[in-house]
This record gives structure tokens, sequence and C-alpha cells, in this order.
């Protein structure tokens, strides 16, 4: 049986897929705000709590601005792939740009496609634990309360 992580696959499908699964990241995103929320809003309306309570729900809004960041990089990279052709010459203008707008400090040596999908895919993954966490915390804190 063969690898499968050894055949690239077609670039354009590459970055639409990777397009699409990190717009879905604005759910994860959704669910890290509203947990950061909830945990705040816990916090004031069930003072004194318990110190399980305090600590997740201390825990998850110290996470808000990590997941905060995770989002804004997962939502811009998905109007860039949903925005860039599928082809290394329009990826080559992108970084071209990035140092004319001050966004890098020099222009990023070439990376192949394959390699920004996993890069994209990373932050999106980090973004899908930190808004799990952020979750997870607020569900401890809740069921520590009863």
């Amino acid at each position: 049986m063969s690898d499968m992580s050894d055949i690239d696959p077609d670039p354009a499908m590459a970055v639409a897929v990777t397009a699409a699964l990190l717009d879905a990241g604005r759910v994860a995103a959704a669910i890290g705000h509203g947990s950061a929320l909830l945990a705040g809003a816990a916090l004031l309306a069930t003072l004194p709590a318990s110190g399980t309570t305090r600590l997740c729900c201390g825990l998850a809004l110290a996470l808000w601005p990590v997941s905060g960041w995770l989002a804004l990089r997962v939502a811009l990279d998905a109007r860039l792939f949903a925005t860039l052709d599928a082809d290394e010459a329009s990826f080559t203008r992108f970084d071209a740009c990035l140092p004319a707008l001050g966004l890098y400090p020099s222009q990023p040596g070439p990376r192949p496609l394959p390699l920004r999908c996993r890069g994209a895919l990373r932050l999106w993954r980090s973004l899908l634990a930190v808004a799990g966490v952020q979750f997870a915390l607020v569900l401890v804190a809740a069921l520590a309360r009863h």
C-alpha cells in the first residue's frame, strides 16, 4: 500500500480545500470568543466562586488574546487562499508585496504551494486547539459550580 502523503495534490484543489478549511475557522473563533465572554460573565456573576471555577475562567480569559490572534491570522489566510490563483507566480507576487507594505522585513524565500497549505493549516489547527481548550475550561468551570 502506498503512502498518500508522498503524492502532490492538484494545486488548484489544494488551494481550494485549504481556503475552505480556513474559512471554517470562523466557527472555532466564535467558540473561543464566546467561551471567553462566558468565562468573564461567570467570574463577575458568581463572586465568590470556587477556586476551580476562578482558575478555569481565568485561564479561558487568558487564552482569549491567543485565540483572537490565531483567528485573525486564519481569517487573513482564508481570504488570501480564496483570492490568489493556485500558481507559484501568484504567491511569489504576494511574497514581494509583504516587505513593500512593511509586513515582513525582507522578501521570504520561495516556498512550494503544498508547504504554504500545510503552514496555513497548522495555524488553523492551533486555533481549533486553543478554542477547544477555552470551551473545555468553561465547561469544567460550569460543572465545578454544581
